[in-house]
């Protein structure tokens, strides 16, 4: 039903963009943020930032995407435990916005873009490439 995928930004730097796109024929949902883990011992998926929260889910017309911008590193080096992650673990929120539908789906981080510290952080799908990028 969606096709998902993370390519790699010139800018913002430390940054990268996941693509949500419907495969389907017909309209689909996303609700609040993807969650993410890049390491199967991580707690708690990366932060959301608040302040990209949508006043409404996303609802997705067949051929429609919808985007979601991930810092990966801090630019000024403040950021901890930072290494390289070929990977990245992405599941959806639940229509109630608690809880996770499904396993995760697992998507290949792009070369060069895979240096990822404890700043890490992911906006809320928007509809807009632009806001996405923060």
């Amino acid at each position: 039903m969606l096709k998902l995928a993370v390519s790699a930004l010139r800018e913002p730097i430390n940054h990268v963009l996941i693509t949500a796109t419907n495969t389907s024929k017909s309209h689909c949902r996303l609700n609040g943020y993807p969650f993410l883990k890049y390491d199967p011992d991580q707690q708690a998926p990366v932060a959301a930032a608040d302040a990209t929260k949508p006043a409404t889910t996303i609802d997705l017309a067949p051929g429609d995407s919808a985007y979601a911008g991930v810092l990966t590193s801090s630019a000024d080096g403040s950021g901890k435990n930072g290494k390289d992650r070929p990977t990245i673990d992405l599941q959806l929120a639940s229509v109630a916005g608690g809880g996770l539908p499904g396993s995760p789906s697992k998507l290949a981080m792009p070369k060069g873009a895979q240096y990822v510290d404890d700043s890490a952080m992911v906006t809320y799908w928007v509809t807009d490439l632009q806001a996405a990028l923060y």
